[in-house]
C-alpha cells in the first residue's frame, strides 16, 4: 500500500469524523441553505478523495492510466492560463493551476504505489537524469513559485513559469507515463 494514499485516507477519515463529532442536529438546523450545501459539498469531496485513494491502492496501474489522461487534459488547460489571466479570468486560471498541481501529486503518489508493489522499479526511473523523487521535488518547488506568483498577481512570472518551466516538465511526465503503461 502507498503511504501517500494511506495518508489521504487517514486525513479524509479525520476530516469526516471531525465534521460528525463537532456538528449537532441543532447546529445543522441553524445553518442557512448555502451553508448546508457547502457542508454537503465538503463531505462529497472527502468521499470522492477517499474513493480515489482506495483505487490508487487497489489498482495502481489503472489509476496511472486514468491520471495520465487527466494530465493530458490538464496540459491543454495550463496552456490557456496566460490568456485567461490577460482576460481577467484569474479564478479559472488559478483553478487550472491547482488542478494540475493536484494531478502531479497524484501521479507521483501512484508511481510510488507501483514501486511499492514491485510492478515497476522506481529507483531505476530517471527523469532528466534525476531520480523521480528529485524531479518531483523540483516540480513541486516550481508549482509553489507559480502559486506565489498568483498571490502577488505577477502575470509575467506566471507566464514564464508556465511556458519555460512547467510545460516542458509536463511533456516529460506524459512521455514517462506512456512508457510505463
Amino acid at each position: 500500500e502507498s503511504l501517500g494514499s494511506n495518508y489521504i485516507l487517514n486525513k479524509n477519515t479525520d476530516s469526516l469524523g471531525r465534521i460528525i463529532k463537532e456538528t449537532s442536529v441543532d447546529d445543522i438546523m441553524s445553518l442557512n441553505n448555502d451553508e448546508k450545501e457547502e457542508i454537503i459539498r465538503l463531505i462529497s469531496q472527502i468521499i470522492a478523495n477517499t474513493e480515489e485513494a482506495l483505487n490508487e491502492i487497489q489498482y495502481p496501474a489503472e489509476a496511472l492510466r486514468s491520471i495520465t489522461d487527466k494530465l493530458h487534459a490538464s496540459a491543454e488547460e495550463i496552456g490557456e492560463v496566460s490568456v485567461l489571466l490577460q482576460s481577467g479570468k484569474d479564478k479559472q486560471a488559478m483553478d487550472y493551476v491547482v488542478k494540475f498541481s493536484d494531478l502531479t501529486q497524484r501521479f507521483f503518489r501512484i508511481l510510488t504505489a507501483l514501486g511499492d508493489s514491485g510492478k515497476i522499479q522506481l529507483n531505476s526511473i530517471k527523469i532528466q537524469g534525476k531520480k523521480s523523487s528529485e524531479f518531483y521535488h523540483d516540480l513541486n518547488n516550481i508549482l509553489n513559485q507559480l502559486l506565489d506568483a498568483f498571490h502577488v498577481q505577477d502575470s509575467v512570472l506566471i507566464g514564464d513559469l508556465l511556458e519555460y518551466e512547467i510545460a516542458p516538465r509536463m511533456e516529460i511526465l506524459m512521455e514517462l507515463s506512456r512508457g510505463l503503461l
